[in-house]
């Protein structure tokens, strides 16, 4: 399965004279994520729009080329304009392509993100075991998500569906490592 993961820039113009303050950071939990799918099998690719200084488009153009199963992006309140931004763009081009949100602002609006349309999937709390069962579930043509702990999924209805907490994983050296040669 071929995924794509993006970091997505912040919307700097929402915050204002704080925007000076932000500096681009490698961003761990996508890195721990892409280590897990790259680990399982996946062919892997990552986009950090925010250090990269890359535009929408260029994003789309990135994504549209790499032709992706599944594209995944953190959304933080900051980057949560952008996400969406993104995930229209993307599902405008690329219809099949299935698209997950993770990080905080994501996990909070779960089923707002899931019924609008801008994510078919949230994953909550870490993502790293998640993903890849959701890549299994993917690869085997399911749609019915209802296992996966840790998830909210859009129906075939459209409805929202959040699954039970995935339980804390406490060891993390059972993870493979982080995917830095992804990211600039």
């Amino acid at each position: 399965m071929r995924v794509i993961l993006i970091n997505p820039a912040m919307n700097m113009d929402k915050l204002g004279r704080f925007a000076n303050l932000l500096e681009p950071m490698p961003s761990i939990g996508v890195a721990y994520v892409a280590g897990s799918l790259e680990h399982y099998g996946c062919h892997v690719r990552a986009i950090d729009m925010f250090a990269d200084k890359l535009s929408l488009s260029e994003v789309v153009e990135r994504v549209v080329r790499f032709k992706p199963d599944l594209v995944g992006m953190t959304a933080l309140t900051p980057s949560a304009t952008n996400c969406e931004r993104l995930s229209d763009a993307i599902r405008e081009k690329l219809p099949e392509a299935k698209i997950i949100w993770g990080g905080i602002h994501a996990e909070v609006f779960a089923r707002e993100v899931c019924r609008t349309g801008w994510a078919d999937f949230v994953a909550h709390g870490d993502g790293e075991i998640t993903a890849v069962e959701l890549v299994e579930a993917l690869e085997a043509d399911k749609d019915d998500f209802s296992s996966i702990d840790g998830l909210t999924w859009r129906t075939v209805d459209g409805d929202a569906v959040t699954n039970k907490a995935r339980e804390l994983n406490r060891d993390l050296d059972s993870l493979p490592y982080p995917a830095w040669h992804l990211f600039p």
